[in-house]
């Protein structure tokens, strides 16, 4: 929704003024945008909740769109007739040329339809900037930025190994509970060092992305007793999906 940070968008269209080619060959027209953009340029994909084609009227609001034309020679009819049968057939041909127009869509409509020019400014409404502005600060007064707390970069380098995650942190355990419960445990019960050389439990650091509350965003427990065996506690599970104090898991 901020500007320069969306992907590509391409919305490109077609218009004609009727007694021309560009109307006698409007369907063609329909065909070199959709279709044949689909095949030369790779335009296969619509906006969300808008058709990949559709009259503008059902299209969504943008800035501007590319502007197509369709072109024609002289058109050809061929007759032939089947001496045994009797039968009279016909063939209409006509070398047809596609390309793009002088001007983008809105102008294009515009020179082709003088006395109804102000129609496409409900459209093609040229440039947001303005409009985006006053919406993200009146309506929902959003500004561009990074959460503080959200969306961190955290890294082996910094010397933590990523077990597992959801959501943007996507990171499967194995599919068999008890070997990956197993692997987990092996890693809180590394050996790490406390200031006096002692041995503790590792600590773990659960990062919720997702959490709506900074205190349970980014936590960082240690064991303080023994861990349950794994049917009665399964510690990954516990960090991933289900949190709860029994069995053996209260604050110390």
């Amino acid at each position: 929704i901020f500007p320069n940070l969306e992907t590509s968008t391409h919305c490109v269209g077609y218009t004609w003024q009727d007694g021309t080619d560009s109307d006698l060959f409007k369907g063609n027209g329909l065909y070199d945008i959709s279709l044949r953009n689909t095949v030369n340029k790779g335009y296969y994909k619509s906006i969300p909740g808008a058709p990949l084609c559709a009259c503008i009227e059902q299209m969504p609001i943008v800035e501007k769109a590319d502007c197509r034309q369709v072109s024609a020679g002289q058109v050809k009819y061929t007759f032939s007739h089947d001496a045994a049968t009797g039968q009279i057939s016909g063939i209409t041909s006509v070398n047809i040329q596609y390309e793009d127009c002088a001007n983008d869509l809105a102008i294009t409509f515009k020179n082709n339809n003088p006395d109804q020019a102000e129609a496409i400014d409900e459209h093609l409404v040229g440039n947001c900037d303005q409009d985006l502005f006053n919406y993200l600060n009146e309506e929902k007064f959003l500004i561009p930025g990074k959460s503080a707390t959200k969306y961190l970069d955290i890294s082996e380098e910094d010397g933590w190994t990523f077990v597992a995650g959801e959501g943007i942190r996507f990171l499967p355990p194995n599919i068999d509970a008890e070997a990956a419960d197993a692997s987990f445990r092996s890693l809180v019960n590394a050996g790490c060092k406390n200031d006096d050389g002692t041995t503790r439990p590792c600590i773990i650091r659960r990062f919720c992305d997702s959490c709506n509350r900074d205190s349970h965003r980014d936590i960082y427990y240690k064991r303080l007793t023994d861990i349950p065996p794994h049917d009665e506690l399964y510690l990954l599970d516990l960090f991933l999906n289900n949190w709860a104090s029994a069995p053996a898991n209260k604050l110390g």
